[in-house]
């Protein structure tokens, strides 16, 4: 048991596709289930099962904000990466969401 977190894409009708996937990363954990408190959405303590929707403004304050926690091997290798990737999938019509699993 323990945390799992995705990045995913998908289309109406279709099913997802996985960008990116993380075990046990808190510091991810915390600053998307704040982006889920600063849309109005309701207190879910467990935050389990949560499909955050991103856009491109929320992307680019994710790499902002972990540019400034990780290091920057850590960044280039996990983070850059698949922001670049979802990015793209939004501009080509996909949406990106974050879910995590306890």
């Amino acid at each position: 048991m323990g945390l799992d977190q995705w990045i995913k894409t998908k289309q109406k009708m279709s099913y997802s596709t996985e960008i990116a996937y993380w075990r046990k990363q808190y510091v991810i954990q915390d600053w998307m289930k704040q982006l889920w408190f600063d849309r109005g959405n309701p207190d879910n303590e467990a935050f389990n099962g949560v499909e955050v929707d991103l856009s491109l403004n929320d992307l680019n304050a994710f790499r902002k904000s972990m540019k400034g926690i990780f290091i920057p091997e850590y960044c280039d290798e996990f983070i850059f990466p698949f922001i670049r990737e979802a990015k793209r999938a939004i501009k080509d019509g996909y949406e990106v969401y974050y879910i995590c699993s306890w």
